[in-house]
């Protein structure tokens, strides 16, 4: 069978990906509104465009630009408690709140938050709203506490942070220092190739598998899975090259960061009701403001992501073949009315039916489906397209 398969005559078409932080509950028609208004102002691309946020309030409004810092000062989270100082070289990043650094030894990436908690507080207290920049200060402490308590190979690795929970003081700006990933991330590693080694889409899954699986079992869920929040600790090149090594050695080459939304559960009590996420990546339940189980939901993400690996689309985009045919603003076209009927189908891969593609397709088919059928990660790790990877 084939082990690579091209999507050139297709060109990648990922639309840019919303995330939620938090929101009150809306309707599907007002997500719909709101997608509707915000296409109308962008311009029509067949390219893919990186994720952005929705957000209560510009962030123009709750940011201020961090400079390119000489250095940075942390404290190891290993219990010793020392003291680590690092010199940045450049800056290699950058997200809706924060700002990332390389340091010096090559190895290590410096995340520090572009907004400054104290002065913005006190700004929005003025104007009688400070709740915006509480919220971004939980998730990120919330980050710190959850990847202090994770400790896996395919879960990115904090190294130190200048953040204390014991201490009542608000610090001014959060830094964090992170493992450094040189393949970049997933979405980019995709969108840019024209084929896929199909053992390379495998290995990439079970390493996320084998991460999910772990947090997981320790009840914590994280809850805005996707292609942007999966770093590559290969480059693109070494990954092409390697593969084969890299799965018989059982070398990570996937990691899963990002961990500002992630929640410990009470097992008893497993049901949440906070709607947040990425929308292209949510489950149809957290999309309808049902009560929902965050096991159920990253294992409904990780069926977008493995599709949109084989197809180079997103799974609730419209197919190519009914773009000409539906309105700009038809129901039928819309993410959020797809995702709700979970409606998806192969387009590119379609008539692929190889071994491993059989068995990859099979896979999707069991998490992109109703959640009293939706596959768990224990089934998953005994899947026979895990079998032999993790």
């Amino acid at each position: 069978f084939n082990t690579e398969y091209s999507r050139s005559i297709f060109p990648p078409s990922f639309k840019p990906v919303d995330r939620v932080v938090s929101l009150p509950l809306q309707s599907i028609q007002a997500l719909e509104q709101e997608r509707n208004e915000r296409n109308d102002r962008e311009c029509k691309t067949e390219c893919i465009a990186p994720a952005h946020e929705l957000k209560e309030s510009s962030l123009e409004d709750v940011s201020s630009m961090v400079q390119l810092p000489k250095s940075a000062t942390t404290y190891s989270v290993d219990g010793t408690h020392t003291l680590q100082h690092w010199t940045i070289t450049y800056e290699i990043g950058s997200g809706s709140f924060s700002k990332v650094f390389l340091a010096n030894d090559g190895a290590t990436a410096i995340k520090i938050t572009d907004v400054d908690f104290n002065k913005q507080r006190a700004e929005e207290d003025a104007d009688g709203k400070g709740e915006l920049t509480s919220r971004i200060q939980n998730s990120l402490t919330r980050e710190i506490e959850v990847l202090k308590a994770l400790q896996h190979p395919n879960i990115i690795k904090l190294i130190g942070t200048d953040y204390d929970a014991t201490l009542k003081k608000t610090p001014n700006r959060i830094t964090m220092a992170i493992e450094y990933c040189k393949g970049g991330d997933l979405f980019t590693f995709v969108s840019e190739k024209d084929s896929l080694n199909i053992k390379i889409v495998r290995y990439i899954f079970a390493n996320l598998v084998s991460a999910i699986s772990y947090m997981h079992s320790h009840d914590i869920v994280h809850r805005d899975i996707k292609l942007e929040n999966i770093l590559l600790k290969k480059s693109p090149l070494e990954i092409m090259e390697n593969i084969d090594d890299y799965v018989k050695n059982k070398t990570p080459i996937a990691v899963l960061s990002d961990f500002g939304l992630s929640k410990k559960i009470d097992p008893t009590n497993p049901m949440l009701i906070t709607r947040c996420g990425s929308e292209d990546y949510v489950s149809p339940e957290l999309l309808l403001g049902m009560p929902y189980d965050g096991k159920q939901n990253d294992c409904w993400s990780l069926g977008v992501v493995l599709y949109t690996m084989l197809e180079g689309r997103l799974p609730f985009d419209p197919l190519p073949s009914e773009r000409m045919k539906m309105h700009a603003h038809s129901r039928r076209s819309k993410p959020a009315h797809r995702i709700a009927m979970i409606s998806w189908a192969w387009y590119n891969v379609k008539s692929d039916s190889s071994g491993d593609m059989k068995l990859a397709k099979a896979v999707v088919k069991s998490l992109l489906a109703k959640r009293n059928k939706r596959a768990t990660t224990a089934d998953l790790v005994t899947s026979d397209w895990c079998k032999g990877y993790l």
